[in-house]
């Protein structure tokens, strides 16, 4: 038996699939929008607040194809940018596509992951805006 025909074609069928489920979660819906707008508002809404805190030099703001150990994120066409914010660091992935939306300084590997969450990363954003408010 051919090993390298069965694992390629095992190959081909997985990438159909991950495209396929793609496309069906883009179209999911809360009845006004879709998945896919919705992440790209997120997208968007990170550029500007990661963007603005680099040039306003407020936080240790980054991007960088590769995580920290070295490895391009997720096998390659994703980066990874983040801040280190007085709460704690954040980080998010991105599709290359959004590479030059982001106005952070470049790093050849990314920060190390402090193991934070989804959970974490909105208390430590949530956290950062009661400190910016109160220190107005």
């Amino acid at each position: 038996m051919d090993t390298h025909f069965f694992t390629t074609a095992v190959d081909s069928i997985n990438a159909s699939v991950r495209e396929l489920d793609a496309i069906q979660r883009s179209q999911i819906s809360d009845g006004d929008h879709s998945f896919a707008q919705l992440y790209a508002m997120r997208a968007a809404l990170l550029s500007a607040l990661l963007s603005e805190w680099a040039y306003a030099g407020k936080y240790s703001t980054y991007k960088s194809l590769r995580h920290n150990d070295g490895q391009l994120c997720f096998g390659g066409g994703w980066f990874i940018a983040g801040a280190s914010l007085p709460s704690g660091a954040i980080s998010f992935h991105f599709p290359i596509s959004d590479w030059n939306r982001i106005h952070v300084p470049e790093r050849s590997v990314g920060q190390v992951w402090d193991g934070h969450t989804e959970s974490d990363v909105m208390a430590r954003l949530y956290s950062t805006a009661e400190l910016l408010r109160t220190n107005e």
